[in-house]
């Protein structure tokens, strides 16, 4: 089904994009059923299925590369897991990627869609089982060494919210490691209030099937999660809480049994951030500029690379002062955030595909931008002007 709408063009960013992830060979199906397609086509991307499609596999690597930091630090990396469940999974916009990394015999998948997991058992060869809308009736007799939640207990009641981290919580194998993500209390819009005992729940979400009652919004404080935690997991649990470390807009918290575990997950790094704002053409070339930062470790940004076909044409460097950026971002250390990159106009033609990356001196990348020349120059005009930063409203961030 979807695969008609993307144009050729769209299906050559694509494979741009993921050969730029260093995942060339990963399976791009998407399933007709897919609930995050149809919110990333319909409320994210105005109806535009090429970009749709790219925003898919942008957010799925996203996750996956967010997730790596946490097995690193857990378990010395993906190879050492011995068991993975990915809970609520969806249908597979990141399994396509975490099965270049770990043997589909060691992925379990589970959702409340038996469409989501048969998609996933038959594209990407893992294990699978349907969850149940009562935790108490969820069928399976086996432990696991990690369990991920991505975006499952931002959409929970408060009546099911503990019952279901109870329920995960004992799906673990003793050393293993609960990752689950919530929406903070701070991403609440202007005006609306945190419910007394530290959550809201707003019936509202992106799925078409299931009941706003029992799968909406919600939003949470610290003091809560770490509460429900706390009854479910007992006062031995090793808690670390990563703040927007999904998408950088979820926070993630990771629980483990082993009480010697060191909660370093406080210590991980966001990967870079940043904006490819204006894309102009003149008769001597062409202008990229925008903006990219990294808030972790004290890093900074090496370069923002301009890859044309596959092929690196432009560097620079971040050094303009963007006062707005570092408002925005709550940190002094954007201040110095803005770029730019000029193009000589023999250089590049309307259907080039450029992508524009960002690279901290670790070596982690973030791509900021993707599309023909042609297209970005239609979207990226300079009577646009800046928006540095995605809106923090939940209703309007992938994945959510």
């Amino acid at each position: 089904m979807w695969d008609k709408l993307h144009s050729p063009e769209g299906r050559s960013l694509v494979r741009r994009l993921v050969e730029g992830q260093g995942a060339s060979a990963i399976n791009t199906s998407i399933s007709p059923d897919d609930d995050m397609y149809r919110y990333l086509l319909d409320r994210v991307c105005d109806g535009d299925p090429d970009r749709a499609h790219l925003r898919y596999f942008e957010t799925g690597k996203q996750m996956l590369e967010e997730l790596r930091q946490v097995m690193d630090w857990a378990f010395g990396g993906f190879p050492s897991i011995p068991s993975f469940l990915d809970f609520a999974c969806g249908h597979g916009r990141m399994t396509r990627y975490l099965v270049k990394e770990l043997s589909p015999q060691r992925i379990w998948v589970s959702d409340v869609s038996p469409s989501a997991v048969d998609f996933q058992q038959r594209e990407f060869g893992v294990h699978g089982f349907v969850s149940h809308l009562d935790p108490s009736r969820l069928g399976i007799d086996r432990d696991f060494s990690c369990i991920f939640s991505a975006s499952f207990f931002s959409h929970l009641p408060e009546r099911t919210f503990a019952a279901w981290l109870r329920r995960l919580f004992e799906l673990l194998s003793e050393d293993g490691l609960l990752l689950f993500s919530v929406h903070d209390a701070s991403l609440l819009a202007p005006g609306r209030r945190m419910g007394r005992r530290g959550i809201r729940f707003v019936r509202r979400s992106e799925s078409r099937f299931l009941r706003k009652s029992n799968y909406g919004t919600t939003y949470v404080t610290e003091s809560f999660v770490r509460a429900v935690i706390g009854k479910v997991a007992g006062p031995n649990a090793v808690v670390a809480r990563l703040p927007r470390g999904l998408w950088e807009f979820q926070d993630l918290y990771a629980v483990s049994k082993d009480p010697h575990r060191e909660p370093a997950l406080l210590g991980l790094a966001p990967p870079p951030r940043g904006h490819l704002e204006v894309c102009e053409q003149s008769e001597d070339g062409v202008r990229f500029s925008g903006w990219s930062a990294d808030l972790g470790r004290d890093e900074t940004i090496r370069e923002v690379q301009l890859v044309v076909n596959g092929q690196i044409l432009q560097r620079g460097t971040p050094s303009i002062e963007r006062p707005d950026v570092a408002e925005a971002l709550g940190s002094a250390r954007a201040l110095c955030s803005g770029w730019t990159v000029d193009v000589p106009a023999a250089h590049l033609v309307p259907g080039d595909i450029v992508m524009i990356k960002s690279v901290n001196h670790e070596g982690r990348e973030r791509i900021l931008a993707i599309d023909t020349l042609e297209g970005l120059l239609a979207r990226l005009s300079p009577e646009r002007g800046h928006a540095p930063v995605p809106s923090s409203r939940a209703e309007e961030r992938p994945g959510t």
